[in-house]
C-alpha cells in the first residue's frame, strides 16, 4: 500500500480502516500456499506471526 499515492494517509490510518490487518492476513495466506505448493510439509501453527 502506498499511502498519499493510492490512499490517502488518513484514509489508511483511520479508526474505521481494516486496510493493515487485511495487508497482514493476506502475506500469511501467500506464504501458506506457496509452502504448499513447495511441499515442505506446512502445518496451521507455522503461519502465526
Amino acid at each position: 500500500m502506498n499511502e498519499g499515492v493510492e490512499i490517502a494517509s488518513d484514509v489508511a490510518t483511520g479508526p474505521g480502516s481494516a486496510i493493515t490487518r487485511q495487508v497482514s492476513n493476506g502475506l500469511l495466506i501467500r506464504s501458506a500456499v506457496l509452502t504448499l505448493l513447495a511441499g515442505t510439509g506446512f502445518s496451521a501453527s507455522d503461519a502465526r506471526p
